[in-house]
């Protein structure tokens, strides 16, 4: 059983110990979806920053196209991780006795998109694929777990969220 302080430990426990561990098959459709979703955040990532070096466009256009493509980013890359694929096999122990766990995503896609918009070069499809990969996966909550997290900067340490344990669905 895993009882987490904060949001950065849980991601620290995930990033080191958990998701490296993991063996996740990828079907070769999901990996296409991956490498496609990945060429389409370079264009992005490539035509703001076009827009952003233009002196014709003011600084609140700017600011807009900016919140715009990261938003852009951040659905695309959400498209793609829908797949059981993308499932870390941890549970919180009030979610077992649910009928129909909801998935929640431990890392914030618009978070991702941030950051791969603030890197100083446009970064690699590889590297897009593997963030995707590993930051971008789910565990299981009930629903009202869900929306403490999602109101609560995914704070794992509230009282209302349960336990997390190891779990395989079968």
């Amino acid at each position: 059983m895993y009882k987490f302080q904060s949001k950065v430990e849980l991601e620290n426990f995930l990033l080191t110990d958990h998701i490296p561990k993991l063996k996740r098959n990828f079907k070769p459709n999901d990996l296409e979806k991956l490498e496609d979703s990945a060429r389409y955040v370079q264009r992005d990532l490539q035509n703001l920053r076009t827009d952003m070096e233009n002196p014709s466009i003011d600084d609140k256009k700017k600011k807009r196209y900016k919140n715009k493509t990261i938003r852009r980013i951040q659905l695309d890359m959400w498209d793609n991780v829908k797949t059981v694929a993308f499932r870390i096999d941890l549970i919180t122990k009030d979610a077992i006795e649910t009928d129909v766990p909801t998935c929640e995503h431990w890392y914030s896609g618009d978070r991702l998109a941030t950051e791969f918009e603030a890197m100083e070069t446009i970064p690699t499809c590889e590297y897009i694929v593997n963030e995707m990969k590993t930051k971008l996966t789910w565990i299981y909550t009930t629903k009202e777990e869900n929306q403490i997290l999602k109101n609560n900067d995914q704070n794992y340490s509230d009282p209302r969220i349960s336990t997390l344990v190891d779990w395989v669905k079968k």
